[in-house]
C-alpha cells in the first residue's frame, strides 16, 4: 500500500493559505520549480553513487558530501522562492535550466561504467 505524499500536500497547502492564490503563474511556476528540483537534487546524488560506490574508501565521505550538495541546494532554492518579486520567478527557474542544460549537452556524454 502506497502512502500518500503527506509533507509535500501540506507544506504546498500552507504555502497556498498563507500566500492566497491570486497570482496562478506565478504558483504554476513555482510547481515545476519546485517538481525539478527535487529532479535535480536526486539525479546528482545517484549519479554521484553511481560514481562512487565501487570505491570502498570514498563510499561514506562521498555519500556525505552528496547528501550536503543535495540539502544546500535545496535551502538556497527555498529561500530564493520565498523572496517577493523578480528573485522568485528567477529561484523558479534555475533548477529548470539546469535539467534543460542536462539533457542538451550532459546526456550524451555518459556512457555506462563497464564492469
Amino acid at each position: 500500500m502506497r502512502r500518500p505524499p503527506v509533507f509535500s500536500f501540506f507544506k504546498n497547502a500552507c504555502y497556498l493559505s498563507g500566500y492566497g492564490a491570486e497570482n496562478l503563474l506565478k504558483l504554476v511556476v513555482r510547481g515545476f520549480g519546485t517538481g525539478a528540483m527535487h529532479v535535480v537534487c536526486g539525479v546528482s546524488t545517484a549519479a554521484g553513487l553511481l560514481f562512487l560506490w565501487d570505491r570502498l574508501w570514498l563510499r561514506a565521505v562521498g555519500m556525505l558530501s552528496l547528501l550536503s550538495v543535495s540539502i544546500t541546494f535545496h535551502a538556497i532554492f527555498n529561500i530564493l522562492v520565498n523572496q517577493p518579486g523578480a528573485v522568485s520567478l528567477i529561484g523558479s527557474l534555475i533548477p529548470m535550466g539546469m535539467i534543460g542544460t542536462y539533457l542538451a549537452f550532459v546526456r550524451r556524454k555518459l556512457r555506462p561504467i563497464d564492469r
